[in-house]
């Protein structure tokens, strides 16, 4: 690093050739640079860690809000109170040891800040004394010294900013894990683009949403289903009736056998033109922000008011 200090006209121009301020900085640069290295390594694992737990803090707060009643009901709020506890205290502990980390950055800036400043003025004092005003004056130290303060400190605040980097390094990484998650159902080569009839087979299916043959939810379902005929299927919560809806508008994609509609497996049907002809009312229904006409357009965004009534 090459610095020249020009005063008035008339005066003396200093240059950095005469002083080993080259070698100070190329000696606090490497120390600085392998320093923050360990600090931005070290203190990234946890904060991956910590918004990993972060996931787990949400869905407790979910299920709290969302089963408020059932929580009251059973008299469990000591229970939830509890889970939330241990997960914030994970969270906090695993903050402390990252900030714990990052707080070095700090004190490792400023021994070098002050290490460059120690030796230059060491080294420029002694060229004033042994060599008199015409090597190096006493302002011209004094400039010198202020220019490399001027350089130190924009490598702190640099450190600084590489350290903030790290931080939001961790979350990038779950946005992006998530916008290059890639859904597993897809259209075959030459996709049917219609529905023959109404009418649903299960061919041995079985399915599991693990893709685990130990743990499947629906083993060995064989159903024919003629167009036109109703069917009821009655079972306890946690039996498979949701599981097995789904499966029929490809919401998800049997593990063994195969759902045919009107004789054609639903894989070998364009995903679009599936789940247009076939219409399912679940359990929990959702209200979308907007009016009620609105919501029940969701079928049909052309229908009149008297379809809707």
């Amino acid at each position: 690093m090459l610095i020249s200090l020009s005063v008035l006209p008339g005066t003396t121009t200093l240059t950095s050739s005469a002083l080993p301020d080259k070698l100070i900085f190329l000696i606090a640069i490497p120390v600085l640079g392998i320093g923050l290295y360990i600090i931005v390594s070290r203190s990234h694992i946890y904060f991956e860690r910590v918004f990993k737990i972060y996931d787990n803090l949400n869905e407790v707060v979910e299920e709290n809000l969302t089963g408020m009643r059932v929580v009251k009901s059973f008299v469990r709020e000591d229970f939830e109170e509890k889970k939330f506890t241990r997960v914030s205290e994970a969270i906090y502990k695993m903050f402390l040891k990252a900030e714990g980390i990052v707080a070095y950055n700090m004190p490792l800036m400023q021994f070098c800040i002050y290490s460059c400043m120690l030796f230059l003025c060491w080294f420029g004092a002694r060229m004033i004394i042994t060599s008199g005003a015409t090597a190096l004056t006493t302002g011209e130290l004094t400039s010198l010294i202020a220019y490399a303060m001027t350089i130190l400190n924009c490598l702190m605040m640099l450190s600084m900013v590489m350290v903030m980097i790290n931080m939001a390094r961790a979350s990038a990484e779950r946005i992006v894990e998530i916008l290059d998650e890639e859904s597993t159902l897809h259209n075959c080569d030459n996709p049917e683009d219609k529905v023959n009839d109404g009418s649903i087979q299960f061919d041995n299916v079985s399915f599991s949403y693990i893709d685990d043959k130990e743990k499947e939810c629906l083993k060995n379902i064989n159903l024919i289903i003629p167009s036109g005929s109703t069917l009821g299927i009655i079972g306890g919560t946690g039996s498979g009736k949701s599981s097995l809806v789904q499966l029929i508008p490809r919401l998800y994609d049997v593990t063994e056998g195969s759902v045919k509609i009107g004789g054609v497996d639903v894989r070998d049907i364009d995903i679009y033109t599936l789940r247009n002809e076939v219409a399912m009312v679940l359990q929990k229904n959702v209200l979308f922000s907007g009016t009620i006409k609105e919501n029940l357009r969701w079928g049909n965004k052309e229908a009149t008011d008297e379809e809707i009534i």
